[in-house]
């Protein structure tokens, strides 16, 4: 399936590029990765993110890691936002964190079939975003 994802998403960051290309100097310094999912029953928010924020202690070692934020919407699904240096970056986290701990304690509180994952480039904003 990850395999299928990163073929996915170079396919849209080629149209992308092209799209940018086309805008001229328009090209922000960054993309964002969204992972979506549902918890398995039982797994409190507070459980969820203290899984996230382990992960994130390892993510931070990750070529390109420069941000991340972690929201639950009212239909209870997850939505964590990852910012990355480049695509590339974000395909080969994929990679980097699978053998970790850190992830393999998070996915246990998953829903496998729930997970949705999309690498995105911004083509507007309306002022230029900052990591720390």
């Amino acid at each position: 399936m990850i395999k299928y994802l990163a073929l996915y998403s170079m396919l849209i960051f080629s149209m992308f590029g092209q799209i940018n290309s086309a805008l001229g100097d328009s090209k922000m310094d960054y993309v964002y990765e969204t992972v979506t999912w549902k918890a398995k029953a039982g797994v409190s928010d507070s459980d969820m993110v203290a899984a996230v924020d382990r992960m994130v202690d390892d993510l931070k070692q990750v070529d390109g890691f420069l941000n991340q934020t972690l929201y639950k919407d009212k239909n209870d699904q997850w939505v964590d936002i990852y910012y990355w240096k480049t695509e590339q970056n974000a395909i080969d986290s994929n990679g980097a964190m699978a053998e970790k701990e850190s992830f393999k304690q998070l996915i246990q509180l998953i829903e496998p079939e729930s997970v949705a994952i999309d690498i995105m480039a911004p083509l507007q904003s309306s002022g230029k975003v900052i990591f720390q």
